[in-house]
C-alpha cells in the first residue's frame, strides 16, 4: 500500500510539476497505471487524486482518459478486489454483506470520475459567482452600446458640420468679401494648405461657406497675423483681431489655442528661428500674388475709365 501510494504521489507531482511534452503520450507510455493497484479505483480516492491536479485542462484530460482506460488499466485491480472480499464473507460471522463485482467497480470508478468532469465542466454554473460575472458582462456591453451610441452621434454631427457648416455659425464675413482675400485663399488651396467647404443656398446651387485649415497650427498663427495687417483689421483695442477668422475657418476651435501661442514663440524668436517655420513662404507668396493683381486690375479698371 504505501508503494502504491509513492507511486502515485510521484505522478501526481509530475503532471503539477509538468515533466512532460505530450500529456496524453505521458499518460498512455510513461505511467504504469498497473502498479498503482487498487488504491486509486476507489471513488474516494480517485477524486482526491483527481482534485490534487492543479491545473484545470490537465485535470479534465486526466479525468477523460482514466474514464476511457478504466477496464485496460484497473480490471485486474478490481477482480482482486472482488476475489478478497469474498474471501472475506466466506471467513465472516453473520448475516451474507453483497459483494460488488469487478465490473460493478470499474462502473463506480467510471462514474466517479464523469461526477469530477461534470464539476469541472460546470464551474460556477450553481454559484452566485457565475451570476455576478454574468452582471458583470450585461454592465460592461451596456457600458459599450452606450459608448458607441456616443461616439456614433459624435461622427453624425461631424458628418453634418462637413455637409452643412452654415448651419453651425460658418461664413465668409464681410471683412474677406474682397478680391485679395479671394485669391490669397485660391492660392493656398493650391498648394494645399485649405480646402473649401460648400454649403447650398436657397435656390439648390452651392457655393464656399468657408474654409478647412489643413496646415499645421502654428501657419495658422503666421496667417491670421498677415491677413490682420494685408486687410487692416488690426483696431487700436484690438491689435489682433482673431475672431473674425471664426466663421470663416470651419477648424477654427481646433486649432485657435495652440496658433495663438505658436505666434507669440514666433514673434520672439530669431530670425533665423523664424526662416525654420514650415509653409511660412507660401503664405507670404500668396499674400504678394494677390496684391500683385488687385493692383494689375485696378490700373486697368482706371485706364479703361478714360
Amino acid at each position: 500500500m504505501a508503494q502504491q501510494k509513492n507511486v502515485l504521489s510521484s505522478l501526481l507531482s509530475a503532471i503539477n510539476d509538468l515533466r512532460f511534452d505530450d500529456l496524453d503520450r505521458f499518460l498512455k507510455n510513461d505511467v504504469e497505471w498497473e502498479s498503482v493497484g487498487d488504491i486509486l479505483i476507489i471513488p474516494q480516492q480517485v477524486r482526491k487524486f483527481i482534485k490534487s491536479i492543479q491545473d484545470k485542462e490537465a485535470r479534465m484530460d486526466v479525468a477523460r482518459f482514466l474514464h476511457k482506460y478504466a477496464r485496460q488499466y484497473f480490471r485486474e485491480a478490481a477482480e482482486g478486489m472482488e476475489n478478497k472480499e469474498r474471501e472475506d464473507g466466506f471467513l465472516a460471522v453473520g448475516p451474507d454483506i453483497p459483494i460488488k463485482t469487478a465490473e460493478e467497480r470499474i462502473a463506480l470508478f467510471q462514474q466517479e470520475l464523469a461526477f469530477l468532469l461534470d464539476q469541472d465542466e460546470s464551474t460556477g454554473e450553481f454559484s452566485g459567482n457565475k451570476f455576478k460575472m454574468q452582471q458583470e458582462r450585461i454592465k460592461q456591453l451596456e457600458k459599450q452600446v452606450e459608448e458607441l451610441v456616443d461616439k456614433n452621434a459624435k461622427l453624425e454631427t461631424q458628418l453634418d458640420r462637413w455637409e452643412h457648416p452654415y448651419n453651425y455659425g460658418k461664413y465668409i464675413p464681410d471683412p474677406f468679401r474682397n478680391d485679395t482675400f479671394v485669391y490669397i485663399m485660391n492660392y493656398l488651396k493650391m498648394k494645399g494648405i485649405v480646402r473649401e467647404m460648400y454649403s447650398t443656398n436657397e435656390m439648390g446651387f452651392k457655393q464656399i461657406c468657408c474654409y478647412h485649415w489643413d496646415g499645421s497650427k502654428a501657419l495658422f498663427g503666421y496667417f491670421v497675423d498677415k491677413i490682420n495687417d494685408i486687410l487692416n483689421l488690426r483696431g487700436a483695442r484690438v491689435p489682433l483681431d482673431w475672431k473674425v477668422f471664426e466663421p470663416a475657418i470651419h477648424n477654427y476651435n481646433d486649432i485657435v489655442g495652440e496658433a495663438r501661442k505658436a505666434l507669440s514663440t514666433y514673434k520672439n524668436s530669431s530670425s533665423l528661428q523664424q526662416e525654420r517655420i514650415k509653409d511660412v513662404d507660401k503664405i507670404d507668396e500668396a499674400i504678394k500674388n494677390a496684391l500683385e493683381y488687385v493692383n494689375r486690375n485696378r490700373k486697368s479698371e482706371y485706364s479703361n475709365e478714360y
